[in-house]
This record gives structure tokens, C-alpha cells and sequence, in this order.
């Protein structure tokens, strides 16, 4: 049964749910034969897979499915950690914090919890003060510094002088600085790509894998089932791609 369960997941590409947990109980055995698969329905949110412990008379467990909408921020500001004056910080904090220091002093009935949100909000406002922020959008890359940055406006600019008057010249510069440019980002996608893969044998197993579904573009909910077939002597994976 397993193995037409298999060749009927493979042939429709259906995707499995189950997280592992049992399903049936009956004395002291506990298995999972109650299997839920379905097939397009990640397009719509995240799925939740989860059973009931609820008395229903049945020594099978009730199995509930949730479908949540995954609203996704298409941009949001940042801060630019690297372009931090972090001896501006240093200077502004020094006078922020003995400020509050000398407030501590002169008023010893001062609760411990109000001086710790003092201390956040502080903090907090400094780093707002210095801090430069910058945009990030699904789309970002990692890998794109600012001299690749400053190359792109650069590009755009030869783009439109050449859309503007398509001479020979134009046209040599602007793809002239289009190969440049692209074998710049090739070049930095990969040299970021090998950096990442590096670090992963110094993370927890979940971050791990949080990592690498960064670096393979794998979406929050895929299709990967979980199960390996024997095809030719060679482990293969039931993937729709």
C-alpha cells in the first residue's frame, strides 16, 4: 500500500501535509495511517497542518487544516547598518545616558522598570537620530553593493542617452557598460553565494534549512514531499520540479 500510495503521489503531484505526528491510537500503539494530501492549495497562505486531541470516540485524531492568508510587504525601510557613524552614536549617547544617570541620582523613588524604558527609549532615539535608512523590497539582492549600485544608475543613464540618439557610439558604450555591469553582479551573486554556504555548517538544523531555501529561492510553502524513491539504484526525491 505504501508503495502505490507512493507512484499515486508522483504521478499527480500531490503534496503531503502530515508533520509526523500519529493519527491513531489504540493501547500503547500509536501510528499515522491517516494521510492528508492535496494538490494547488499553498497558492493561497500558509498552511497549517495539526491534530485534535478532542474525544471523539474513535481511536483515530481529529485533523484540522488552517489556510492563512500571508499578506506580503512588498517594501519596508531599513537601517543601514554599514553606513553607521558608530563614534556619532558614541557621542551622542554619552550625554543622552549621563543625563539620565544624573536623573537616576536625584531621584532615588525612581521604579527600576520606568528607568529601563527610560534607557530603551533612549537608545532608540539615537539610533533614529544617526541612523540612514535605506529601502528593501521582495526583490532585493544581498549581493548588490553600492559600487554596483552606483554602476546600475550609471547603466540607466547610458540606457536612455542611447534610446534618446541610437548612434553607433551610443550603442558600443551602452553595451559595453551592460557586459561590465553584469559580470560585476555575477561575480559578487557568487562570491555571496559561496560566503553563505560556508556558514552553514556553524548554524542549528533550523537555521540551516532557513538558510538554504534562501539560497535555492525556495518559497515559504513548496511542493517538496518528504519521501525518496529508489529509481535505477539512486535515491530520488518526489519534487513537482
Amino acid at each position: 500500500m505504501g508503495i502505490k500510495l507512493e507512484e499515486m503521489l508522483h504521478k499527480h503531484s500531490l503534496l503531503i501535509h502530515n508533520n509526523g505526528s500519529p493519527t491513531y491510537h489504540s493501547g500503547s500503539i500509536s501510528t499515522a495511517p491517516d494521510i492528508t494530501v492535496t494538490k494547488g492549495i499553498i497558492q493561497y497562505g500558509h498552511i497549517s497542518w495539526s491534530t485534535v486531541d478532542d474525544d471523539l470516540r474513535s481511536p483515530h485524531d481529529c485533523i484540522v487544516i488552517e489556510v492563512k492568508n500571508q499578506i506580503q510587504e512588498i517594501k519596508r525601510e531599513v537601517i543601514d547598518w554599514r553606513k553607521f557613524d558608530g563614534d556619532a552614536y558614541k557621542e551622542r549617547t554619552r550625554s543622552v545616558l549621563g543625563g539620565l544617570l544624573d536623573d537616576g541620582h536625584s531621584d532615588p523613588n525612581h521604579g527600576i522598570d520606568d528607568m529601563i524604558k527610560e534607557l530603551i527609549d533612549k537608545v532608540h532615539e539615537c539610533v533614529e537620530e544617526l541612523a540612514c535608512k535605506k529601502t528593501l523590497s521582495v526583490h532585493s539582492k544581498p549581493w548588490i553593493s553600492s559600487d554596483i549600485s552606483d554602476q546600475l544608475k550609471i547603466l540607466r543613464k547610458k540606457r536612455k542617452k542611447y534610446k534618446l540618439r541610437r548612434s553607433p557610439v551610443n550603442a558600443a558604450e551602452y553595451r559595453k557598460l551592460q557586459e561590465k555591469v553584469t559580470d560585476m553582479i555575477n561575480k559578487a551573486e557568487y562570491e555571496w553565494w559561496l560566503r553563505e554556504c560556508k556558514k552553514l555548517a556553524d548554524v542549528s538544523e533550523g537555521e540551516k534549512w532557513r538558510r538554504i531555501n534562501r539560497l535555492t529561492n525556495q518559497a515559504a510553502a513548496s511542493d517538496i514531499q518528504p519521501l525518496k524513491k529508489d529509481i535505477d539504484g539512486k535515491d530520488v526525491y518526489l519534487f513537482e520540479d
